[in-house]
C-alpha cells in the first residue's frame, strides 16, 4: 500500500510529519499539510501531482507506484 510505502519512507528518514511537511513546502511548489500528510498515512487518495512530488523525494520508481496502485484497488 503506498499508504505504508509513505510511512515506513518517512521514517527511515528519521523524519517527523511536521518535518516531511516543511522539507516539502520549502522544495516544491505544491503546498502540503500536516493533515493532508497524516491522511495519507492512513490511507486516503493521494492526488497525482502529490504522488509525482513525493515518489521524487523519496526516489520512488513508478513501477513501485503502479504496484502500490494495483494493491490498494483490489477488492478484498
Amino acid at each position: 500500500m503506498i499508504s505504508q510505502l509513505l510511512r515506513n519512507a518517512r521514517n527511515a528518514q528519521g523524519l517527523s510529519i511536521a518535518q516531511l511537511t516543511d522539507i516539502l513546502n520549502e522544495r516544491y511548489t505544491t503546498v502540503f499539510s500536516k493533515s493532508a500528510l497524516q491522511r495519507y498515512e492512513k490511507g486516503a487518495d493521494i492526488p497525482p501531482n502529490r504522488l509525482f512530488i513525493l515518489a521524487d523525494f523519496f526516489h520512488w520508481s513508478l513501477d513501485l507506484l503502479a504496484e502500490g496502485y494495483v494493491q490498494n484497488s483490489r477488492r478484498r
